[in-house]
């Protein structure tokens, strides 16, 4: 930990620091600037310099709050980044996103990103049925409105090509609430469903549960 008076900063000492933490031994340097509150320096320096900012005058129990408050925090953050991180590691699936709307599409790639997988999109249903001839997914989230070819269509045609046991879990995306609408994905074959708008713990669940499916049908067909 260091712990810098606002009247030492400078930009060599800025550049110190920047040095320092790119060298492996000091990427965890943790950095607190010591300034009057009247000068109101939060948000004016860049965060890769100072983790926080403490209020002169420094009084113990005050900062030794901060401080415990802080740590605590990023031990939070250290430990839900672990966890998600875990995740792609622990099950390894390929993944297509099926989704014609192009915002949609960018949101679904940044959820997967933040769940450490790449994933394939395809603009509509008979994209999807394409991109399944040319390779395996393993999970594919299958929006049902879309033009040339909606999600129903491209789910039956996807699981009649497909062979047990390598046909993908579908899981469908749909706006609509409704009991038959679920019921209606499930006759068409598919596994799952998300109500739009989709979130990423909602992404996280699904992958975790068909996961762990997809993990004990390979080990059960090995």
């Amino acid at each position: 930990m260091l712990f810098v008076d606002a009247r030492d900063y400078s930009d060599d000492l800025a550049a110190w620091i920047a040095d320092s933490r790119s060298k492996e031994h000091d990427k965890e340097l943790t950095t607190f600037l010591l300034s009057r509150r009247d000068l109101q320096l939060e948000g004016t320096l860049p965060d890769k310099y100072f983790n926080l900012i403490l209020n002169k005058p420094i009084l113990f129990r005050r900062v030794s709050m901060k401080l415990q408050e802080y740590f605590q925090d990023q031990n939070r953050k250290d430990t839900g980044e672990k966890k998600i991180q875990a995740i792609s590691e622990k099950y390894p699936v390929k993944i297509l996103v099926a989704e014609d709307n192009p915002i949609n599409q960018k949101m679904a790639k940044m959820f997967m990103k933040k769940l450490g997988y790449r994933c394939d999109t395809a603009g509509n249903g008979l994209e999807a049925v394409e991109a399944v001839r040319r390779q395996k997914y393993d999970l594919i989230f299958m929006d049902i409105q879309m033009p040339e070819m909606d999600g129903y269509e491209a789910t039956d045609i996807i699981l009649e090509e497909s062979q047990e046991p390598n046909a993908p879990v579908i899981i469908a995306m749909t706006a609509n609430a409704l009991s038959t609408d679920r019921e209606k994905c499930l006759a068409y074959g598919m596994k799952d469903y998300l109500f739009k708008p989709v979130r990423l713990e909602q992404v996280k669940e699904m992958i975790e549960k068909w996961g762990y499916y997809l993990q004990n049908t390979n080990s059960k067909n090995a």
